[in-house]
């Protein structure tokens, strides 16, 4: 077969040297054309949806608020997977939607889809939000707090409420990048509230 096609080539060099060119210039084309960006998107968009009832356990924040969401936005139009992380008092629900979706049209879908469950949430529970625009690169820094008393009022007095983003634990490991950014305050407010209670 390879042998066959290396002789039709040297038969007809003008007809292959044509297509080998039309391919190049082809190739030169989709460069030009294709989207170029110093940090592309490396996932599909993503929604987070963000409910709090303060003082409710885990395993009742997973039961009465993450699965209900979970179920509700599985059947939502373009989503492809949906997962959940549930702590004392927080529910965080991550909807991902198919490439190329616009990410305002997905915030749209699930905001809609928020509108039926809204009112058949536990007592107590807020109103869910839906998470600033943002991607898994930008999802970068954990930190844990240990039995620090004075630090856990800090980040609850930064927060703007007792108890919204800490809870009175002697281990427990803080997932706020999501909700000190749905909440508009950053690692500043925290550090100048640790100054002020520490006399720094």
């Amino acid at each position: 077969m390879i042998g066959r096609l290396i002789e039709a080539a040297l038969r007809h060099r003008l007809l292959f040297g044509l297509i080998i060119g039309l391919v190049c210039l082809g190739g030169v084309i989709a460069y030009v054309r294709i989207p170029k960006d110093i940090y592309p998107d490396l996932n599909a968009p993503l929604v987070k949806i963000i409910t709090e009832n303060p003082g409710m356990a885990s395993e009742d924040v997973e039961r009465l608020i993450s699965f209900p969401l979970e179920s509700l936005m599985s059947g939502a139009p373009g989503v492809t997977r949906v997962r959940s992380e549930s702590t004392t008092g927080d529910s965080v629900v991550t909807v991902e939607f198919d490439w190329g979706t616009d990410i305002y049209k997905a915030r749209q879908i699930v905001s809609s889809k928020l509108e039926l469950i809204s009112g058949r949430l536990p007592l107590g529970t807020t109103s869910p939000i839906l998470g600033p625009v943002s991607s898994r690169m930008g999802e970068v820094f954990e930190f844990a707090v240990v039995g620090e008393e004075g630090v856990e009022l800090a980040l609850a007095g930064a927060a703007g409420e007792t108890g919204e983003c800490v809870e009175e634990t002697a281990d427990l490991v803080y997932h706020l990048s999501v909700l000190m950014q749905a909440r508009g305050f950053g690692w500043d407010d925290v550090v100048e509230r640790l100054r002020k209670r520490h006399g720094g």
